[in-house]
């Protein structure tokens, strides 16, 4: 008997296209942050002194965020290229059925990574210091923070909610499911 599951690369290309965008993000953040920096550089004081600590840690929390998402994007980007070559979807914008040796090829591609990955973001992709960046910032660049912000908080939904799919997918193979979506 054979069990087919059913695959939409597409929407893997959609997800690494939304982990570039927040790729992207994170970039413009950066040098928002910069902007923020030499602000502080030409302040003193004891608050400024405590400002550029939070700032410091800031940099950091950002950086490694950036390396996450980057490994995040070439995980899904790398992942999509390898099963797509494998594979050979005709129609990547559709689901395409997916045979049992090839099951067995993405299982062994996946592994853990699937959970890995959710705890990585949840991790990573929480800010773990509040700053109140608009210190020294114009009203244009209040506004663009704010966007930013908001750009984030709506890939970090997505993105969680496309790896509980993928979760679902991996779960229902390993009970023997076949879960096909049309």
């Amino acid at each position: 008997m054979t069990v087919d599951i059913s695959i939409n690369y597409g929407k893997l290309e959609e997800i690494t296209q939304e982990i570039l965008t927040f790729k992207t993000a994170l970039e413009e953040m950066q040098t928002a942050m910069q902007v923020v920096k030499s602000h502080l550089e030409e302040s003193a004081g004891e608050a400024v002194d405590q400002l550029k600590e939070e700032h410091e840690k800031l940099e950091k929390s950002v950086k490694i965020q950036q390396e996450e998402i980057s490994d995040l994007y070439d995980i899904f980007s790398g992942y999509n290229a390898e099963m797509s070559a494998i594979i050979g979807p005709l129609y990547p914008q559709i689901n395409t059925l997916v045979d049992r040796l090839d099951i067995k090829a993405n299982i062994k591609s996946i592994g853990n990574s699937v959970d890995d990955l959710e705890k990585e973001v949840r991790r990573r992709l929480t800010p773990n210091v509040d700053l109140g960046i608009d210190v020294g910032l114009n009203d244009e660049e209040k506004a663009d923070e704010r966007h930013n912000e908001g750009v984030i908080e709506a890939l970090k939904v997505n993105i969680a909610s496309k790896i509980r799919a993928m979760q679902e997918l991996v779960l229902c193979q390993e009970k023997g499911q076949v879960k096909v979506r049309k």
